[in-house]
């Protein structure tokens, strides 16, 4: 993942564990369901963590 310092501390913060249900429990807009999200990236700013970027991996192409 790509974060700036700040985030990738708190990122590091969290048990890999806690990662993979994170990760796994994204929702789209478009699809209106939860997805995996991979190759995402994330900032802080103002104390507040912002997600900055993802691909949704298992989103289902006819409905996005």
């Amino acid at each position: 993942p790509d974060f700036t310092r700040p985030a990738r501390h708190r990122w590091e913060s969290i048990l890999a564990e806690i990662h993979q249900r994170l990760l796994a429990n994204v929702w789209c807009g478009q699809c209106r369901r939860e997805v995996t999200t991979t190759n995402f990236s994330g900032a802080i700013k103002g104390g507040d963590s912002h997600h900055e970027r993802s691909d949704l991996r298992s989103c289902i192409p006819t409905q996005c």
